[in-house]
């Protein structure tokens, strides 16, 4: 199954205008455009924009072996927040391969290719064959 198609599934990240820039084994790069919707009341991006963001970069990056990889663990560190119409992206990419519970590394920066935050996640790797092309 082609992996674009495949992630287009995740409905929460899709639906919330998440789009998929580049995938590669181990590696994938996600953004969106920050709309009114993803404010807090304080007229920044929520933080579980750019945590859900992260997430969804690492997600992929985990999956493209073609093996089902679901999340154990995961924490952010945010730097400086994002505002109304800026377009953030997410690079992940793995820090260990490890075959049942690699480690993963998401970046995430603004338009001006400053870091807002760093994601780390653990994944375990389920026995499910994806079959994914890329």
């Amino acid at each position: 199954m082609d992996a674009y198609e495949f992630f287009k599934n995740d409905r929460f990240a899709t639906d919330n205008g998440m789009k998929i820039l580049s995938i590669k084994e181990g590696k994938a790069d996600v953004y969106i455009e920050i709309k009114e919707k993803h404010l807090n009341a304080g007229n920044y991006v929520q933080g579980g924009v750019i945590f859900t963001l992260a997430d969804f970069a690492i997600a992929i990056a985990a999956n493209s072996y073609g093996k089902l990889a679901v999340s154990l663990t995961s924490n952010i560190q945010f730097f400086r927040s994002a505002s109304l119409g800026d377009i953030i992206t997410a690079k992940a990419e793995v820090e260990f391969n490890h075959r049942q519970v690699p480690a993963y590394k998401a970046n995430v920066y603004n338009q001006n290719n400053d870091l807002i935050a760093v994601c780390h996640g653990n994944m375990y790797v389920k026995d499910i064959s994806i079959n994914l092309t890329y």
